[in-house]
């Protein structure tokens, strides 16, 4: 049986059951939030900084998409750096 969530939607509490993914958040510089916030179908998420967290799959993605979309963002400035 997969794991229970506890998720606010609309301001009514509900009750998700769905298969989960382990996320680790990379710990942030110390002026940063210590938490990084993730939406996902209007559904928010704050994962503690520096931790590893048991995410709906849906989470896991969004944050593998955003971090890969980073990377590619951070690669592109290099390149229009260099010029």
């Amino acid at each position: 049986m997969p794991p229970t969530t506890n998720c606010f939607k609309k301001g009514k509490k509900i009750m998700e059951k769905e298969k989960r993914e382990k996320v680790f958040v990379p710990r942030g510089a110390s002026n940063e939030e210590p938490n990084l916030f993730i939406s996902v179908n209007g559904v928010n998420y704050l994962l503690p900084k520096g931790k590893e967290s048991l995410v709906p799959v849906a989470v896991a993605k969004e944050y593998r998409r955003s971090q890969a979309a980073r990377e590619r963002s951070d690669i592109s400035g290099r390149r229009l750096m260099s010029k």
